[in-house]
């Protein structure tokens, strides 16, 4: 069951105007339920602007979009899209304005008219599927978490409201190894154990290559690939796309430029080392 259903979207930046730019051009796809899409793509590739046609933060100039049954491009119901997908942007943790994290993660929630007792437990609850322990953090000021603890505690905000659909844009940018682990912890969680459709947008195909069921890469507004992620990692159309790549698979791209019968549709380190000494077998 397609919880997205998109046709032939494009959107355009001040139309009409000096300032005028195609952000996005005929772009076709479907999300299905309790999947997990990879969007990856250089800055200006069209991601965020994307994903901001989901919640109904932009409509688009042409094309339709459905989001879980309904037309998102109804004003009427485009209002009311934001509680049912939760949209994590870039950084979320500079957008925390309250003074405790309880009264953080109650605001949405007082906006969707729950009674006090259902907003404690869904707060104590959306702290806990993070990794956070409530007692020790609902009456401390988010500004005295760390990194890591902010981004998850930003992310909770979100959950907490109990969306259908969960996008995040970059969620680990900026943040150390530890909390890019933590933040991965809390995706896999969300996904795996409370059967969530998740978005995920990223510069870094690596990051998601292990997690997407499908991947989709924009470059310059345009869908280049779409699919499984070994499908879209094999696919010729990754050869000259500007796609932030690991190490191994840059390697695997190059060998394949140079005319090397390789496969590059692999996702792990393990993967490409075992295929390049295919190659090299094959070539004593």
């Amino acid at each position: 069951m397609a919880v997205i259903d998109i046709k032939n979207l494009s959107y355009i930046y001040g139309p009409g105007t000096p300032y005028e730019k195609k952000a996005l051009e005929d772009i076709s796809f479907s999300v299905e339920k309790g999947e997990l899409l990879g969007i990856v793509g250089s800055n200006g590739s069209g991601k965020s602007t994307l994903i901001q046609h989901f919640n109904g933060l932009l409509s688009p100039t042409s094309g339709s979009i459905s989001v879980l049954g309904f037309d998102a491009r109804d004003k009427k119901y485009r209002d009311q899209l934001w509680q049912k997908v939760g949209l994590v942007f870039q950084f979320p943790e500079q957008q925390l304005f309250e003074a405790s994290v309880f009264a953080e993660l109650a605001y949405g929630l007082k906006n969707m008219g729950l009674k006090h007792d259902e907003i404690e437990y869904r707060v104590q609850e959306a702290l806990e599927s993070v990794g956070l322990a409530a007692k020790q953090v609902l009456d401390s000021s988010p500004l005295c978490l760390s990194g890591g603890m902010r981004r998850r505690a930003a992310v909770a905000c979100i959950l907490a409201m109990k969306p259908e659909i969960l996008v995040m844009d970059e969620p680990t940018a900026g943040l150390d190894p530890e909390g890019c682990a933590q933040i991965w912890g809390t995706i896999k969680k969300i996904h795996k154990e409370q059967g969530t459709t998740v978005i995920m947008v990223s510069h870094y195909i690596n990051e998601l290559v292990l997690l997407a069921d499908r991947i989709m890469v924009l470059e310059n507004g345009v869908m280049e690939a779409w699919g499984p992620p070994r499908k879209v990692l094999g696919g010729e159309d990754m050869l000259n796309i500007d796609v932030l790549l690991p190490d191994y698979l840059k390697l695997l791209y190059e060998l394949k430029k140079k005319g090397a019968k390789i496969n590059t549709g692999m996702l792990t380190l393990e993967e490409a080392a075992g295929e390049i000494a295919r190659i090299l077998r094959r070539s004593e």
